[in-house]
């Protein structure tokens, strides 16, 4: 996936919205992996309507905030979230 080529190989990335980018729920792992493996610290992310699912979804909060210490921004409605995640984002 071209996505997560780019978000490994990024070193000045801040923002990045990929909301209603019809990433599909396999790819999701594919997205994280990607996170997983930068140091990019974002300040702003959106990833609405991606059918994100609640054990990807904690996942890729974690990824994302592993280096983001400014993130100001974490936007991900539209996907299928459980109570828990919804805790776990709180």
């Amino acid at each position: 996936m071209e996505l997560s080529n780019l978000i490994t190989s990024s070193t000045t990335l801040k923002s990045l919205n990929l909301s209603d980018c019809n990433i599909e729920e396999e790819d999701n792992p594919l997205v994280i992996a990607a996170f997983e493996a930068t140091n990019v610290k974002l300040s702003k992310f959106g990833y609405n309507y991606n059918q994100l699912n609640g054990e990807n979804a904690n996942k890729l909060l974690d990824a994302v905030l592993k280096n983001s210490n400014n993130l100001t921004k974490f936007d991900v409605k539209g996907n299928d979230f459980t109570k828990q995640n919804k805790a776990y984002y709180q």
